[in-house]
């Protein structure tokens, strides 16, 4: 009627019908997937998880996709049958508990001991940090370092109390503060300065 070949009209339909097959078909694939998610809940909300070598925490979980805000402040929205086709890391427990690290550095003239003990006490003591048997702070002397003792501190923080990288850096200025109450220094990297000769 219109001068367009039949076969033309032929093919547009198919490629239309296919284009819809696939759509219905993705489409079914993300809330089965959904559905899955929802009963299993391998993650949820708030949880920090990875996949695709993404990461970032959980926002929202739906029928069709979950969004994740990753560390650089975008927002995914990610399909779920993306999370049932590859690798999920969770790396927020069912306590919603993280484990974070802080490392010192002590005087050689500093009582071993008596570091160790200041710093599990002052690690316990904040309110983020979980302090119950098999969760409690510990340390760890590490290694004998060129300037100093060198200490690693462990302890498990409670996500809906605090981040990780928050209470360490609280961890890091009160261990400052009690090292100093105690007359503990904190021994500084020496800087060799090399001046070409004067000419």
């Amino acid at each position: 009627m219109l001068g367009i070949p039949l076969t033309f009209l032929n093919f547009l339909g198919g490629a239309i019908a296919l284009g819809f097959g696939f759509g219905a078909q993705t489409l079914c694939s993300n809330l089965i997937s959904g559905v899955i998610i929802l009963i299993a809940r391998p993650y949820r909300v708030g949880d920090i998880i990875e996949v695709n070598g993404q990461a970032g925490t959980v926002l929202a979980v739906g029928m069709r996709a979950t969004e994740v805000l990753t560390y650089d402040g975008v927002n995914l929205v990610v399909p779920n049958a993306s999370f049932l086709a590859n690798t999920i890391v969770n790396r927020t427990n069912y306590e919603r508990a993280l484990r974070g690290l802080v490392t010192i550095t002590a005087a050689y003239s500093a009582d071993s001991r008596r570091v160790d003990e200041l710093l599990r006490t002052t690690a316990a003591a904040h309110p983020a940090v979980i302090n119950k048997p098999g969760r409690a702070p510990w340390v760890i002397f590490d290694n004998f370092g060129s300037n100093g003792l060198e200490f690693k501190l462990y302890f498990w923080v409670d996500t809906t109390r605090g981040s990780v990288a928050a209470t360490a850096s609280e961890i890091r200025h009160n261990v400052l503060t009690v090292f100093r109450a105690e007359g503990l220094a904190i021994p500084l990297t020496p800087h060799i300065l090399n001046r070409p000769p004067a000419t």
